[in-house]
């Protein structure tokens, strides 16, 4: 009876059988993209206090958006049809970065933008504060080869001392010929112990490298008005033009603006510079379905990839009416904040 039924019904099996397959092959292989989403907005009063505090009339967010890597085809061909996601190719031998060091690498650079408004406001305000410069491993790739005596690896939030015996860390990293190996010393964010590792400068898709990533970490020592920062799963740097703008106002007698809804998007240097960001369309998007009265984005020049120049064009292509200013200072934020309150 089922062998009966099996040379009736097979040549059909067969032919559903095509489609089913080519369901479960969208569905679950996946494709070499970065995908990049809207996301939303965080309350920056609810991420840091002070001992002592002003009112605030207005409301102050960060923005941030969503980004995974490697999408199944199914996915890829649903982003094809939405204007609003961007979806960018990983080259196939890129190096990659385990998820959990660029997590780790998210909250240094948030924790970093933190400090450097602190540092920035502080000192606008005469705010006694101490802090000390640290070049420190921010990033490191899958792919590293390194080698330690007593087993010591790198890890994020470590601080490079030397480079073959040299403090001119970064001209000593690219005096190493490619393939060599080159000591790295180093104080283990852990222990505080030092540890002398061995990493090889090799030859990748982003040239010839040690597969880490360097950068400067303002670590603050002293202060004279003491805060607390509230933990974040939310990363990036790109908050720091907003955090100080939000402490501007809530330590300063004179509100910055009235009843408004402001966010924005960018870094802020320690000396008060407006520091470039990426996903800059998602962020105008999201800004605009929450309803934001002022964005900020830094406007450091008039090409095309200017922050601002992007969301500009972005704004146009959409037709949004999102109110978007340009900033090169904290300056000049809160300087047209304040011309806002005068004029109403």
């Amino acid at each position: 009876m089922i062998s009966k039924a099996w040379k009736k019904y097979r040549k059909y099996l067969f032919v559903l059988m095509i489609p089913y397959t080519f369901v479960v092959l969208m569905m679950t292989v996946r494709a070499d993209f970065t995908v990049t989403t809207p996301g939303g907005l965080s309350s920056v009063e609810n991420s840091i206090r002070f001992e002592e505090e002003y009112p605030t009339e207005s409301a102050y967010f960060s923005i941030y958006i969503m980004s995974f890597s490697r999408p199944t085809l199914f996915q890829v061909f649903l982003i094809q049809f939405d204007e609003e996601n961007d979806l960018r190719v990983i080259p196939r031998q890129a190096p990659r970065v385990d998820s959990r060091v660029d997590f780790e690498a998210g909250s240094l650079s948030a924790d970093n933008a933190w400090n450097q408004a602190v540092i920035a406001l502080y000192n606008y305000l005469d705010i006694a504060i101490t802090y000390e410069e640290k070049l420190q491993v921010v990033r490191y790739y899958n792919t590293i080869s390194q080698r330690s005596d007593s087993g010591a690896e790198i890890a994020i939030r470590d601080t490079v001392l030397e480079v073959n015996g040299r403090t001119d860390i970064i001209a000593a990293i690219n005096d190493v010929p490619c393939g060599e190996e080159a000591l790295f010393l180093v104080e283990k964010e852990a222990t505080n112990e030092l540890e002398e590792i061995y990493i090889k400068k090799q030859e990748t898709t982003l040239g010839c490298v040690f597969l880490i990533q360097l950068d400067t970490y303002y670590e603050i020592i002293d202060k004279a008005l003491d805060f607390e920062v509230a933990f974040s799963l939310i990363g990036g740097p790109s908050g720091g033009l907003i955090q100080f703008l939000y402490m501007y106002d809530v330590l300063t007698a004179v509100p910055l603006a009235e009843n408004l809804v402001i966010s924005g998007t960018g870094g802020l240097s320690a000396t008060g510079q407006a520091v470039s960001v990426g996903g800059i369309r998602q962020k105008v998007i999201t800004a605009q379905r929450n309803q934001v009265d002022i964005f900020f984005v830094p406007h450091l020049s008039d090409s095309s990839s200017d922050n601002y120049m992007t969301a500009m064009r972005v704004k146009e292509e959409l037709e949004l009416d999102l109110v978007i200013v340009g900033i090169q200072r904290w300056e000049d934020a809160v300087n047209y904040l304040l011309a806002l309150r005068e004029d109403e």
